[in-house]
């Protein structure tokens, strides 16, 4: 059983673009794709998970249903 300090924050992920695998899970995480991503980052300038998401939310390219799981 996990406990909640085994929850990672999406504030404590910093996405390496040169691994591949991350980008995978995280899009997979979040109903989206790698492109999309990846797209995200440059726009906003970041590669934090957390300002990632924020642009994609504030973009209508992820839909805030699909965050309310645990990451």
């Amino acid at each position: 059983m996990k406990k909640a300090s085994d929850q990672i924050s999406i504030k404590d992920v910093v996405l390496d673009f040169s691994e591949e695998a991350q980008i995978d899970y995280w899009a997979t995480k979040l109903g989206t794709t790698r492109e999309i991503i990846k797209s995200a980052a440059r726009a906003c300038r970041n590669n934090t998970l957390d300002q990632i998401v924020v642009y994609l939310l504030e973009n209508s390219k992820l839909n805030k249903a699909d965050l309310i799981q645990p990451y």
